[in-house]
């Protein structure tokens, strides 16, 4: 049985829009027959979930525009208005999401012809500001936070540009940080799919996959491996730079914070067609649905709490979910 954990006992303003808290909280169990109920309820349709590492903080997109919400005070960041796609990710400290945003400008002594510039940005969730830490003459790939160097990289026409972050709490010397242990390489997500690059750098590989637009993708808490899906529905992974494994039907794949395991959007197939989204879970060896909501799409489920819960929406809705994975397991 499904238990929804009622997290939120205080309203939410949302720029001058209530989120409707809805009125049967606590922790209580939802009858089979009924299935989850929603523990929130904003104003408008939420997409893209990404809840930060510590799991204080929940970003998402509405309508084009990036906001976090802050789920000890009730707090709603307007941040930004940022491009289609995964461009924005949390560091590892949990209150810093960093994030890209395009802007056409015109050519240099031609108006008519229009250029792409990007900006790089930082908001820090606990002051609620954003800061600029990057301008690139150019579009860029998506935002991809490596937890084992403490920056995040994107790639660009002109090759790959690392941004880092410095970490009040980050207390190594230089020679410490520079024999930190990286791996063998490091993940690169673009629009056309996930790169891999060797250790310094210099050799770029590009996985294979569907070939379709890279949609979603969540990197390992340990930087080790990646998992995402394209806008055709396959959800793939792959660890230190090894070749595309077509894990599932599916999208919004997130890693376990512990575990070696993946929770994701899996597909409820009807022949050959998709008719809608479960949240499924998969490990090495096997995989599981653990929810069944027919005529609806499970949609950007995150771990929350050690992976105690799950926090995830349903598309084309206003609605938040969790999900007691105790519960489920009794």
């Amino acid at each position: 049985m499904i238990k929804i954990i009622g997290l939120f006992r205080f309203s939410l303003v949302f720029f001058g829009a209530s989120a409707a808290l809805l009125p049967a909280f606590g922790v209580a169990a939802v009858p089979a027959d009924k299935g989850p109920q929603p523990v929130l309820r904003l104003g408008d349709s939420p997409e893209m979930l990404r809840l930060d590492p510590k799991g204080r903080f929940l970003a998402f997109r509405q309508d084009e525009k990036l906001k976090v919400l802050d789920l000890k005070d009730s707090g709603v960041h307007l941040v930004g208005v940022i491009p289609a796609g995964p461009t924005f990710t949390w560091a590892p400290d949990g209150f810093r999401l960093l994030y890209v945003k395009a802007a056409a400008v015109p050519a240099p002594g031609n108006d008519a012809k229009v250029l792409t510039s990007t900006e790089i940005e930082v908001f820090d969730a606990a002051l609620g500001q954003s800061k600029t830490v990057r301008k690139l003459a150019s579009a860029t790939g998506f935002p991809t936070m490596d937890p084992r160097t403490l920056g995040a990289y994107v790639f660009t026409p002109d090759g790959l540009t690392t941004v880092k972050l410095s970490f009040p709490d980050d207390r190594l010397a230089k020679w410490q940080i520079a024999h930190r242990d990286n791996g063998k390489g490091k993940y690169v997500a673009t629009g056309r799919g996930m790169l891999w690059f060797n250790g310094d750098g210099t050799k770029m590989t590009q996985l294979e996959d569907d070939g379709a637009v890279l949609e979603s993708f969540s990197v390992s808490p340990d930087g080790s491996a990646v998992s995402w899906a394209t806008v055709d529905g396959y959800v793939y992974r792959s660890h230190e730079g090894s070749a595309a494994e077509l894990v599932d039907r599916g999208r919004d794949p997130a890693w376990h914070p512990e575990k070696n395991e993946l929770l994701y959007a899996g597909a409820r197939m009807s022949g050959n067609k998709i008719s809608g989204y479960d949240l499924k879970v998969a490990n090495s060896s096997d995989k599981r649905f653990i929810t069944s909501t027919p005529f609806s799409d499970e949609r950007w489920p995150q771990w929350h709490h050690a992976g105690k819960r799950i926090f995830y929406t349903v598309a084309r809705t206003t609605d938040l979910f969790m999900v007691d994975m105790d519960a489920k397991q009794q």
